[in-house]
């Protein structure tokens, strides 16, 4: 009765002992093992502890076990090893390996494991020199190493050499190949396997959807007879990232098993986009576990949605529905208030939050500085407990939107770390103060630039009269190989125009489309047909105008009427003031455009 007691005891102590991940806990079980002589020499018991504290990061308190080991066998001698490898002591995990009484290819292959983990190719190759004998594991090891560290030439020598090799092999290669990008040479690879792998097929279409190659993933994707959740859930996120909603919802709606990361995929790619007429729908139709109720994620998707879409009303519908609140859906509705400008309603909640942390309060401070309020900003900044680099940048941008450039000046110089926001916020602050010098000496020091540097800087001078030094600072960034967006093009449209730049704003107004791939805004065409107005190109403006992919505003024939006025030309002033009086037949300005323009000509009547 005695043995069968503590023979249950042990299998009790064996399973909690085997799935213990807190040191603290670990300890306490191991204290209930050595209360018991026998069970403290329990071979098959003390290697699991080694194996426990090695799990739970305490290389120490794993020797101390192995230490009181009074039997040990290889497995203990191994478990061992592998405590200290998967801690990092390495250098330890050497010395202890050349202890070894005896050793096996598990042996060398922890070891082998342990410096690959790490990096540490060469050294690991190293070892594999020295192994009597290799199994499959032990050339996987060192080929993920090499693959993990970018050398695919040595990975793929020694995967040639292979006498056997299996789907972690392939799986080590495509990922190792993809991430070098070679996408090629991944394929190549896969297609080499005698039969369809599952697993290799996962790793290639996250290859592929890493790269933006959907039409090549989906070719892989469809190939599988039973595609994992975890491959249904990488193409929905590759399609929803690329807009692709609806062969989104075909994958969603075609998986047989659904977990939480799915919805909450399939949620997320609506509310994203703006969809949230689908969001709700979908959101309503998931399964709620009546002992967990709805994910919280997915109430978080919800109110993120409505707070990007500033539907105020929908998205304080549903904080209020939320059963269980967190600091999350607190902070997301605080965002909704302040994003739509309703600033009372966001210190009401604020002050009624059960749990702040350093989102919610930078939020109130953006919420602050963006109101010019500089003396409630600098309140919330101080008395945060932790500060990150958002906040710190909040503060500045305050600094800098209220024009206090000593303020922003201190602020900046005090800041723990700078990144390129940072940087670009106190150059900005410069240039709109008027000190165009400063601001080009902070851009030049930057450590790093992206496009919204350069753009502040090109905007800088465009709207400062140094319309030629915007244009070079626009040239030297497309020599520096920085793509710009719209908001660059428009600064550097602006500035040909004001200069009368005709073939050049042109050439940067077609590049657009054509280079950058992006469409051109209303202020690109207003601009584009100021500068073939400023030409005296009066009927390419008007066609300019009247091609646009959207209905033209009083701005834009405002513009033409004028440049017809300046030119005498009654024949396009008459058709442009009928635009005109069309969109605002009660705009006086149009009228006496087109009178003065009569009038230059001699024709007091029709004046």
């Amino acid at each position: 009765m005695r043995e069968l007691s503590t023979g249950s005891v042990k299998e009790d102590l064996a399973s909690l002992v085997a799935s213990c991940k807190d040191l603290s806990q670990a300890r306490q079980l191991h204290a209930r093992v050595l209360s018991s002589e026998q069970l403290s020499q329990d071979r098959h018991l003390c290697n699991l502890l080694v194996k426990m504290y090695g799990r739970c990061g305490s290389a120490r308190d794993a020797f101390d076990v192995f230490q009181s080991l009074q039997s040990r066998d290889v497995f203990s001698w191994n478990i061992m090893l592998n405590a200290y490898a998967q801690n990092g002591h390495l250098e330890t995990a050497k010395t202890f390996l050349e202890s070894f009484p005896e050793m096996n290819v598990v042996s060398w292959n922890t070891i082998l494991a342990a410096y690959s983990n790490h990096d540490c190719a060469n050294e690991a190759n190293q070892f594999f020199n020295k192994m009597p004998a290799w199994d499959t594991a032990s050339w996987n090891t060192l080929i993920t190493a090499y693959a993990r560290g970018g050398h695919m030439d040595s990975a793929k020598l020694l995967f040639d050499k292979m006498p056997e090799w299996n789907e972690i092999t392939s799986i080590a290669l495509i990922t190792g190949f993809a991430s070098s990008g070679s996408l090629h040479s991944a394929k190549y690879v896969f297609d080499s396997i005698p039969e369809f792998a599952p697993a290799a097929a996962m790793a290639l279409i996250a290859a592929y959807v890493r790269k933006g190659h959907l039409h090549e993933a989906k070719h892989i994707f469809d190939k599988l007879e039973q595609p994992s959740i975890a491959a249904s859930t990488s193409m929905i996120t590759a399609y929803a990232q690329e807009g692709d909603l609806e062969r989104a919802k075909q994958i969603f709606d075609g998986m047989e098993l659904l977990d939480e990361i799915s919805w909450t995929v399939m949620l997320q790619a609506y509310a994203q986009r703006g969809k949230m007429r689908e969001a709700k729908r979908l959101f309503d139709s998931i399964p709620v576990p009546v002992d967990k109720g709805r994910d919280l994620v997915a109430w978080s998707v919800m109110l993120l949605g409505y707070t990007q879409a500033r539907d105020v009303p929908r998205a304080r519908d549903l904080f209020e529905t939320i059963p269980r609140r967190n600091v999350v859906s607190w902070t997301l509705m605080l965002q909704a208030y302040v994003e739509a400008g309703e600033f009372s309603n966001a210190i009401e909640l604020f002050n009624s939050m059960p749990e702040r942390n350093v989102v919610s309060m930078t939020a109130m401070l953006a919420a602050h500085a963006g109101r010019q309020d500089l003396e409630a900003a600098k309140f919330m900044f101080d008395s945060m407990p932790e500060k990150n680099l958002v906040s710190w940048s909040a503060m500045l941008q305050g600094y800098a939107t209220s024009g206090d450039i000593r303020g922003a000046k201190i602020l900046f110089e005090e800041m723990p770390w700078k990144d390129t926001v940072a940087w670009t916020t106190i150059l900005q602050a410069y240039a709109q103060a008027g000190h165009l010098r400063t601001s080009l000496f902070v851009f030049e020091t930057m450590p790093e630039r992206n496009v919204v540097s350069w753009t502040a800087m090109i905007s800088a001078f465009a709207h400062s009269g140094n319309q030629m030094d915007s244009i070079q600072i626009f040239h030297a960034m497309n020599l520096e190989g920085v793509k710009p967006d719209d908001i660059c093009f428009a600064s550097a449209l602006l500035a040909c125009n004001h200069v009368g730049l005709l073939y050049r704003g042109h050439g940067y107004f077609t590049s657009m489309r054509r280079d950058h791939g992006i469409a051109p805004g209303r202020e690109h065409y207003f601009s584009m047909a100021d500068i073939l107005c400023r030409a005296g190109r009066l009927e390419s403006a008007q066609e300019l105008i009247r091609t646009m992919p959207f209905v033209p505003e009083v701005l834009h024939w405002g513009s033409l009427l004028n440049a017809c006025k300046l030119q005498e030309n009654t024949k396009i002033g008459n058709k442009t003031a009928k635009h005109l009086s069309t969109l605002d037949p009660n705009d006086a300005a149009s009228h006496v455009l087109l009178s003065n323009l009569y009038a230059s000509l001699g024709n007091l009547g029709r004046a």
